[in-house]
């Protein structure tokens, strides 16, 4: 047998490693500023790592509702990304945490993602339902700055709804409730791009873009850019082009000082527009081409990060499958250490560990598995816009298989869109029938299209034109 002073030093030492593995602390109020200030600065996958480090922080603590408040900020990031479907499978595991817990903050955090993405995915009425939920959440919870924060996004989400669905009242009164609450200046932008919208009541819109900066006491930067941007947009429908180019210009320098991309693309087209209605081509052409380039960049660096996340979660759960073996095999070490007389039993053990754990990295495997093809959505999502004729199709399209679309129109720039939709419509494999539905035009004018677009393409009459373009 071991001396107790060795035994001592064991124990000591495995206390270190685990002190060691957890000395990154967090706490709830931590990871909410954290979430808030990474994803207000367009910072995701910095947002991300926090969120792995706090759950296994919280997990490690057994703290449900510090896990629960992780996978709300998960499902949030995943909302922005589009990426629904694994959004609320964050906010169901959630909710699990959350069960028998009375915790209105929190639950009130997660109907809002809930209702966020209801709202997005067209479901407005169900939407509207969460957010009732949540504003009568808000009666339980002392804190006014959450609660004001709830309200906001709660009215604000409703108000989109409702103008979706041109229940104008309604709309209405949900723009009343949110001027009640403290004094925002996105509210007011609010207000005065609807009436930059519709292109009336120009001294209204004016009236709150004013609002809007003397509301913002902090100097917000983002605020000032977008009141800028919105300032530009009226003296444009004003026809004082001049005065709209100085308003984009200082719009333009404030987001290329914050590197907001998105904004900076914005403001390209608005200044290339106006450049257009002050009959300077060569300006307004040099704007479209900044855009375009942008635009392009954009979307190659979303469909990168959104892969980044993704690589990050499925190494996460290998990560903590390594950890679960490393834990397995030192608690095997001190059985064996601690009891060596009953061999046999801890032998029996370690076979019965080693079959979990096993089964465990199956299930894991499974769910990498399973969150892979939940991402793919994105190809029953292009086909359905095929389906339904919507014009966004080829935008969805392009953004979905850029290298496809680089390739085709590298082979020959002067493609029209009809030649590259039907070039989509042949990579998804659909067929004839299919394509005359979706275009209304008959067989024999899909074989005649076929025909011109191989000789576009270089294609010989014996070539196959779709086992082409599936291989491009």
């Amino acid at each position: 047998m071991f001396s107790n002073s060795f035994t001592i030093r064991l124990i000591i030492f495995l206390l270190l490693i685990n002190i060691f593995c957890y000395s990154q602390k967090y706490t709830i109020v931590e990871v909410d500023s954290l979430n808030h200030k990474l994803v207000g600065n367009g910072k995701i996958e910095s947002a991300v790592d926090v969120n792995l480090k706090a759950l296994k922080y919280f997990k490690s603590e057994s703290n449900k509702e510090g896990i629960a408040s992780v996978l709300i900020h998960m499902a949030s990031i995943m909302s922005n990304y589009n990426k629904y479907q694994e959004s609320n499978g964050y906010l169901d595991q959630a909710k699990k945490e959350l069960g028998g817990i009375n915790n209105p903050l929190l639950e009130a955090k997660l109907l809002t993602v809930y209702g966020i993405n209801n709202s997005l995915v067209g479901l407005y009425k169900q939407g509207n339902q969460t957010f009732d939920k949540v504003i009568k959440l808000t009666k339980k919870i002392s804190d006014q700055k959450e609660k004001d924060d709830l309200l906001y996004y709660s009215y604000g989400w409703k108000w989109y709804n409702f103008e979706t669905l041109n229940e104008v009242d309604s709309l209405y009164s949900m723009q009343s409730k949110s001027m009640k609450l403290s004094p925002r200046p996105l509210v007011s932008l609010k207000i005065a791009d609807r009436f930059l919208m519709q292109n009336k009541h120009l001294d209204s819109a004016e009236y709150y873009l004013n609002k809007a900066v003397i509301l913002n006491k902090k100097n917000d930067i983002y605020i000032k850019a977008t009141t800028l941007l919105k300032f530009g947009d009226l003296y444009a429908l004003k026809n004082e082009n001049e005065k709209a180019l100085s308003y984009y210009l200082k719009s333009l320098e404030i987001s290329k000082k914050v590197k907001v991309f998105r904004d900076i693309r914005s403001v390209y087209l608005e200044i290339s527009n106006v450049y257009t209605a002050m009959n300077n081509p060569k300006k307004a052409k040099e704007y479209q081409e900044l855009y375009t380039a942008l635009d392009e960049e954009i979307k190659r660096n979303d469909k990168k990060t959104l892969q980044n996340i993704v690589d990050k979660l499925i190494q996460e759960k290998e990560n903590e499958e390594k950890e679960k073996k490393n834990k397995l095999y030192i608690f095997i070490a001190l059985i064996l250490t601690a009891f060596s007389l009953i061999f046999y039993f801890v032998r029996k053990n370690y076979l019965k560990k080693q079959k979990e754990s096993t089964e465990i990295i199956e299930e894991k495997v499974l769910e990498t598995d399973t969150l892979k093809r939940k991402l793919d959505t994105s190809f029953d999502k292009l086909v359905k816009l095929a389906r339904n004729r919507d014009p966004f199709f080829l935008k969805s399209f392009k953004k979905l298989y850029p290298e496809f679309y680089d390739k085709l129109i590298s082979i020959n720039p002067d493609l029209t869109d009809n030649e590259i939709k039907l070039c989509a419509y042949l990579k998804l494999k659909l067929n004839t029938k299919e394509i005359t539905q979706y275009e209304n035009i008959t067989a024999r004018t899909i074989e005649t299209k076929k025909y011109r677009l191989k000789k576009k393409l270089g294609l010989t009459s014996e070539e196959n034109l779709i086992k082409w373009l599936s291989e491009l």
